[in-house]
């Protein structure tokens, strides 16, 4: 590519902020994921650079020496200007800023300082993906719960006015306490709901309880008594008024979720198709027809798809080959398959399952039958979707961002305080923590302290929320290790651009510990890890388990014939053709050197060692290129099943590495089980 073309494509990127030392920071970070960067100080500035060029993206700061940046914005909106554009300040926290930032403005991104300049700009250059909109099942959900929440709020607001009459009247530490845990919540959480009137009523409400209960007098003396009340009287009056007011919309469309799941279904039989398309009335799952195979590859190129059912004979032809050249499409290496046929002999069977699929449906076929088939397509092909524990004493919120990061395809799950917090993490496993600061019994930021103290959980992101966001509160956040924070009320669409962006780089760093470079398998250490769960798993359902030890043959010779460079091609090349041609819950893996491993949970030493045999037909004729010209390569494979041959991921390797050693012995180039004439354990 010319630079010409690089130039073309970068975005074209204004940042507007007297402060150079961050300006200069962020478009150093935004111009390494491409951006064309700009950089002014001033609003006039801003605006010639308007008049040079077509700008993609403006970053505006909140305050600028000759202009507001919301001022800045709303001028820039009155002349039809309609760029993309985000606002950054250490001020302008209110409820009220932020509908009008939102609604009237138009702003995609709103982030307050301190920041870091990483994140930001990763979260800057996201508001350029291709977002899906949510399904209409997505947004009924998130509506009802508003809906549902609306109805509850004159209730909630009698309940704070109960608890502000009683820290009134009876002037005790704990009715203030009670009064300002009320007066969180709704700050909070009305505003997330979209009730901006009645967050920004017991916000001040909040803000004026605390400094009273932080200057340690309580009660008060009768003339400060009589402003607070006051102003806490004035407050309600607003809030009442917010109850009635229609709550801000909430601009669904901007967040990016996943579609239903769908599942390509490529049969010739009219019946069996007319029968899969009822499973969308029955099920969150589209169901896509094909009839031939070069029609099914037509669109699986262009759609994203969660698994593939597909009939065994395909006017007159196997369609096995179907399923190898799905997997070699972009993205599909471990398509989750499953096949029907009317021919449900041992043969078809096995070739099945050395095909890589998941499951064998025998003709006829229920209807429920197939729709729990692709209910678990759906699943498997999305099972690894990140997870995020929110830890919040307030129902209403947790209600609030479960469903909202729900509709993204995110697994949330909430829990009321740190306590449940703690067991959750072992039990739940989340990719994600976001916890309010201020809970029952242990704050947010003593949850925080303890996760990062605990070895197996100090990777895990911890985003803490907070309806503060003075620099104290921020400080002793970051103090107490959490990546990111929060300030209530949420907005959904910086929510849920923050928790994926942390998702993201967990995703990546996780990946970068787990998986080998080279072939693209597990490490050592995490196959490790999966293989002993997948012996938990088949001890509980009483299920075989198959275990191959593969060791390339005379692969030293490789590197000294046609280079190292060769010998790691060849390691590239066997690791993408184990990926695409085992199935999505097989556990493959780097065991050492030139050594792979892989692991076929269900599976009996027979299927599991023909699934190898093939694998080794297919490695034989795979062309690599090295110093000297192409040549071919094979291996030998030892194979271990449990029970039979062990219950230990020790024993089962040690069997395995046995067969594999009788193997080289009896001339390489082979697959030794515990029937194989050859083998000599």
């Amino acid at each position: 590519m010319s630079t010409a073309d690089c130039s073309v494509m970068a975005r074209q990127t204004l940042l507007i902020d007297d402060d150079t030392e961050f300006r200069a920071s962020l478009a150093g970070a935004l111009t390494a994921l491409g951006h064309a960067v700009t950089e002014v100080g001033t609003a006039k500035e801003a605006d010639l650079a308007f008049m040079q060029q077509k700008l993609d993206l403006v970053v505006v700061d909140g305050l600028l020496p000759d202009a507001t940046g919301i001022d800045w914005i709303a001028r820039r909106r009155r002349v039809g200007d309609d760029t993309r554009i985000a606002f950054v300040s250490a001020y302008w926290r209110d409820p009220g800023s932020h509908e009008r930032l939102r609604e009237e403005l138009g702003v995609s991104l709103i982030v307050h300082k301190p920041v870091k300049v990483t994140v930001l700009a990763t979260e800057l250059d996201a508001l350029f993906g291709t977002a899906l909109q949510l399904s209409e099942r997505a947004l009924d959900v998130l509506s009802s719960l508003r809906t549902q929440y609306g109805t509850k709020l004159p209730g909630r607001l009698a309940n704070a006015e109960k608890l502000l009459l009683d820290a009134r009247e009876r002037g005790t530490r704990e009715a203030l306490d009670a009064a300002i845990s009320i007066s969180h919540r709704l700050r909070g959480t009305a505003g997330s709901y979209g009730f901006t009137g009645v967050s920004s009523a017991f916000g001040r409400i909040e803000e004026s309880l605390r400094n009273v209960s932080s200057a340690g007098e309580w009660p008060l003396p009768d003339g400060p008594t009589v402003a607070l009340w006051n102003d806490v009287d004035q407050a309600l009056a607003e809030a009442r008024q917010g109850v009635v007011t229609v709550p801000r919309r909430l601009d669904m469309g901007a967040l990016a979720g996943s579609p239903p799941g769908r599942v390509l279904v490529v049969d010739d039989d009219p019946d069996f198709l007319r029968l899969v398309g009822t499973i969308a009335s029955r099920s969150a799952i589209d169901v896509i027809p094909a009839t031939t195979i070069d029609e099914a590859l037509a669109i699986a190129k262009v759609l994203p798809i969660d698994g593939a059912i597909v009939d065994v004979d395909l006017a007159g032809q196997p369609s096995f080959i179907l399923v190898r050249q799905l997997r070699f499409l972009p993205r599909r290496e471990q398509l989750p398959v499953a096949f029907v046929s009317a021919d449900s002999s041992l043969p078809t069977r096995v070739a099945a399952a050395h095909a890589g699929a998941i499951r064998f449906l025998s003709k006829p076929v229920e209807l429920d039958s197939v729709i729990d088939l692709a209910g678990e397509l759906v699943s498997l092909s999305r099972r690894n979707r990140s997870r995020v524990l929110v830890v919040d004493d307030d129902e209403d919120f947790v209600d609030h961002v479960v469903g909202l990061l729900g509709a993204a395809s995110i697994d949330a799950k909430g829990v009321g305080d740190a306590d449940a917090a703690l067991d959750a993490m072992d039990t739940f496993r989340p990719d994600l923590v976001l916890a309010d600061i201020f809970l029952p019994s242990i704050s947010g930021l003593d949850l925080c302290s303890t996760i990062r103290l605990t070895p197996r959980w100090d990777e895990v992101p911890i985003v803490l929320a907070t309806g503060r966001g003075d620099r104290e509160t921020l400080v002793s956040a970051f103090a107490a290790g959490c990546d990111d924070y929060l300030t209530k009320p949420v907005l959904p669409e910086e929510l849920l651009t923050r928790v994926r962006v942390r998702l993201d780089r967990a995703h990546l760093m996780r990946r970068a510990s787990e998986i080998d470079p080279t072939t693209g398998l597990l490490v050592r250490r995490a196959f490790a890890r999966q293989l002993n769960a997948a012996i938990q798993e088949a001890r509980r359902h009483g299920r075989p388990i198959t275990l191959a030890l593969i060791d390339l043959d005379r692969f030293k010779q490789v590197n000294d014939e046609h280079g190292h460079i060769a010998g790691d091609r060849v390691l590239e090349g066997i690791g993408a053709l184990m990926r695409r041609s085992f199935r999505v819950y097989d556990i493959m893996g780097r065991w050492g050197g030139e050594e792979l491993i892989v692991v076929l949970p269900g599976e009996s030493t027979k299927v599991g060692a023909g699934v190898v045999e093939r694998l080794l037909a297919e490695v034989r004729e795979l062309p690599f290129e090295g110093e000297r010209g192409t040549f071919q390569v094979s291996f030998t494979a030892g194979i271990a099943s449990y029970p039979d041959d062990g219950d230990t991921l020790e024993t089962l390797v040690s069997v395995a590495d046995e067969r594999l050693y009788s193997g080289k012995k009896s001339g390489r180039n082979r697959v030794i089980h515990a029937d194989s004439p050859s083998d000599g354990s």
